[in-house]
């Protein structure tokens, strides 16, 4: 028998579900017919964790307890840890994008399911038609690289990239709905971040980094691997490996596949553009203490403590419309930088983010940001798809538009964006089209081996939408 591991559950409340103010245990199955296809969510309500006389959770290694409390334990630190950065830096709190107080994590959402899905993700959705929104986030079991079987709940690092994409959706809505193609691939960046920086307050991951590079991240490391086991078990070192030289080119130019050594024009591999941007500034700030007389640990708690200065810094500033741009976001962060970091790291961030062809090069910092980031009005826009989409010909798509206060009119361009991306997404089979009369609910989107859409028709509203799945 596995050695009895304890997981610390802060302000946890007993009564079957552990909960803290922003999050609980609530497991969902997803459910599949007889050929295997997804058919809906049933809600579990057998899932309980009991603590022990003394008040802890202790369970043993590889049972369902051990998964819950690993998963519900992360997601809670993750929303946490965010939370009180945001009250300290900016002197607000989260607010979840859906109608409910608390984020719910479901650890065993694939035991009904007839094989393994490596998965993992965040959705809000409502679980009857007319009925509230709820927001989840997902875990399934997977067969590891020793073959017994895990749990992507298990993964510290997962767990908190996809509490990064509720957290995400509660700062910026609009992204989690954006058809923009640069706004999925950031909100996996966003995730990216999160976790990096939920890992860096960890003083164990902070000690063995220490150990694997002396505190330079330029080295191979935990840290810089997201998803190690998951990673394996598909043939992968990790998920993602935020060290890389990958820079900005235009998403269109890309292939739609490619391998791991190289970009495609799909989210999360084009996000490793920004990730590996942001984790080349924490390596920066981390060598400019170092270079400072600070120890490596030390050094790496404060560049921590910058990191997260500059992300809420950046979120707080950025456009809250749909189209969002890798190079707005860079410019956001210049701005956070000046509001909450005392202006600390303009040169580096313009150099980094340059280097990657975020940012101009050379980029003006004297006269502080440019117009293209000032606040403007939010409005919708909306069009309908032409005779040449086929089948969606007619259908509307809408977007909220941020217009710059002294941008020019740029609707026309953002609708041929958006048509671009519709064609894309319509030539991969990657938009699910329902029967006449069938309203789609969350299962409908997952395909048999567990991929997903990322776009359906809403006959309802004769709206093309976006899958609410990251």
């Amino acid at each position: 028998m596995a050695k009895p591991q304890t997981t610390e559950i802060d302000t946890v409340r007993l009564g079957g579900a552990p909960a803290t103010d922003k999050v609980q245990l609530r497991n969902f199955f997803l459910v599949t017919d007889i050929f295997g296809r997804p058919t809906g969510l049933e809600p579990d309500a057998s899932l309980k964790l009991n603590a022990n006389a003394d008040g802890q959770f202790v369970f043993n290694e590889g049972g369902l307890d051990y998964t819950a409390a690993n998963s519900f334990a992360a997601a809670a630190k993750t929303v946490q840890i965010f939370d009180e950065k945001m009250q300290q830096y900016l002197g607000k709190s989260i607010h979840w994008a859906f109608n409910e107080d608390q984020l719910g994590v479901a650890p065993n959402a694939g035991a009904k399911l007839p094989q393994p899905m490596p998965n993992a993700f965040y959705t809000r959705f409502a679980l009857e038609e007319g009925g509230p929104e709820q927001g989840n986030l997902f875990f399934f079991d997977y067969p590891n690289a020793a073959g017994k079987s895990t749990s992507t709940g298990n993964s510290g690092e997962v767990v908190s990239h996809e509490a990064g994409h509720a957290i995400l959706d509660a700062l910026r809505p609009n992204y989690f709905t954006s058809m923009a193609f640069e706004a999925g691939a950031f909100h996996e960046a966003f995730g990216d971040m999160v976790s990096m920086l939920v890992g860096m307050e960890n003083d164990q991951v902070l000690d063995k980094v220490v150990e694997q590079t002396g505190g330079d991240l330029s080295n191979p490391n935990i840290l810089a691997e997201l998803g190690e086991e998951m990673g394996k078990s598909i043939g992968r070192e990790a998920v993602r490996d935020n060290r890389n030289n990958f820079k900005y080119v235009d998403p269109d130019t890309l292939p739609e596949d490619a391998p791991d050594s190289r970009l495609a024009r799909e989210p999360h591999s084009f996000a490793r553009i920004w990730t590996g941007a942001f984790y080349e500034l924490m390596d920066a700030i981390s060598d400019d203490y170092r270079a400072k007389g600070a120890e490596p640990k030390e050094a790496l708690q404060k560049a921590a403590q910058e990191g997260w200065r500059l992300l809420v810094g950046q979120m707080d500033n950025a456009t809250e419309g749909s189209f969002v741009t890798f190079r707005g976001m860079a410019e956001a962060m210049l701005e956070g930088d000046r509001k909450v970091n005392g202006g600390e790291r303009q040169e580096m961030i313009s150099k980094v983010f340059g280097g990657r062809n975020i940012l101009p090069r050379g980029l003006n910092l004297d006269h502080g940001i440019t117009a293209s980031v000032e606040r403007g009005e939010l409005r919708e826009m909306s069009f309908q798809l032409g005779d040449k989409f086929g089948d969606l010909a007619g259908v509307t798509v809408k977007a909220q538009n941020e217009r710059g206060i002294f941008a020019a009119d740029d609707e026309a361009i953002k609708q041929k964006a958006l048509e671009k991306e519709v064609s894309r997404l319509a030539a991969k089979g990657d938009i699910f089209i329902p029967e006449e009369g069938h309203k789609p609910t969350l299962a409908d989107f997952f395909r048999p081996d567990g991929s997903h859409y990322h776009a359906y028709l809403d006959r309802d509203a004769n709206e093309l939408k976006r899958v609410p799945l990251s």
